[in-house]
């Protein structure tokens, strides 16, 4: 299993709809990364992480599903320059917080996919 280190997911309610989703072999939007870095999705993460854990005990109920992995989508350097050139920074620390980091990378991307997976963190 790949981990991400990621933003702190703080809506239960929102983390267990996505390993239910998960459980039951949906589609889950990926998540944009940077390296090891994740500068999205902490509530997909950690939803990943306790599929896992579920999935690879046996529990009731996770026989039918597929091991859980974490889609991603893998930042280009371009994506990255130009996020930081936007703000006027030198450095992702100029962005300021995740959602901000988001918001540049959206704005900024020629990248589909990225711009697909940041979708729902900007809107």
């Amino acid at each position: 299993m790949t981990t991400y280190n990621a933003p702190q997911a703080r809506d239960t309610e929102k983390l267990n709809a996505i390993v239910e989703a998960i459980r039951t072999n949906q589609d889950i939007t990926p998540i944009v990364v940077d390296g090891e870095n994740a500068i999205c999705g902490s509530h997909r993460i950690a939803a990943f992480e306790k599929a896992w854990k579920l999935w690879d005990a046996g529990t009731e109920g996770w026989e039918n599903t597929n091991e859980p992995t974490v889609p991603t989508v893998e930042l280009m350097q371009s994506d990255i320059d130009a996020a930081i050139e936007s703000v006027g920074g030198e450095t992702w620390a100029d962005l300021g917080e995740y959602n901000d980091i988001c918001e540049a990378v959206y704005n900024t991307t020629e990248d589909a996919e990225v711009k697909a997976a940041l979708k729902d963190q900007v809107i």
